[in-house]
């Protein structure tokens, strides 16, 4: 009597555990179909508002949102997600300095006079929003070493540093 108790429970559970994977697998995939629909509809929303705007206030221009935002290498579309609060967007300077701090953790090893270098590097890249290897061996990188960067770094580290102001430049 126990073991038939026992069979036929064993058998209910065998024959619905497949039925409640299958019911999860389902949930599963509507939720995400709806999460893809949600995003598509944001996304036509977001384009149709930005040209609403757009032909609306012809003066707001790309440049005008890139200098008010003080960031001159987001389209359109990213301020008017920002603006609606889709999308954070950070500042040129946000991305310069989050951009150094990760450089400077990741070679934790750097000297007073290098760390002085590179911070004099994010200030340039601030002011002037460019960078050519050349300026690198000119004033006012010269103050710290006669050299400029040669005298501060190795090969091996002025490759990263030019890299990580390529990637900061080119963001």
């Amino acid at each position: 009597m126990i073991s038939t108790l026992v069979s036929t429970a064993l058998g209910f559970v065998v024959s619905f555990v497949p039925k409640l994977l299958d019911f999860y697998q389902d949930a599963k995939d509507k939720k995400h179909e709806l999460d893809v629909m949600a995003l598509q509809i944001e996304r036509e929303e977001v384009e149709t508002l930005a040209q609403e705007l757009h032909e609306e206030n012809p003066h707001i221009t790309i440049g005008l949102l890139q200098r008010v935002y003080q960031n001159r290498k987001a389209k359109f579309l990213q301020f008017i997600k920002h603006i609606l609060g889709l999308e954070i967007l950070e500042t040129f300077a946000e991305s310069v300095a989050s951009a150094f701090n990760n450089f400077i953790t990741e070679h934790n090893y750097l000297s007073n006079r290098q760390l002085q270098f590179l911070d004099i590097l994010k200030k340039y890249i601030l002011e002037k929003g460019n960078l050519e290897k050349k300026n690198l061996i000119e004033s006012p990188f010269t103050m710290i070493h006669p050299e400029g960067i040669r005298g501060v770094f190795s090969p091996k580290e002025i490759n990263e540093i030019l890299q990580l102001t390529n990637k900061i430049l080119a963001a």
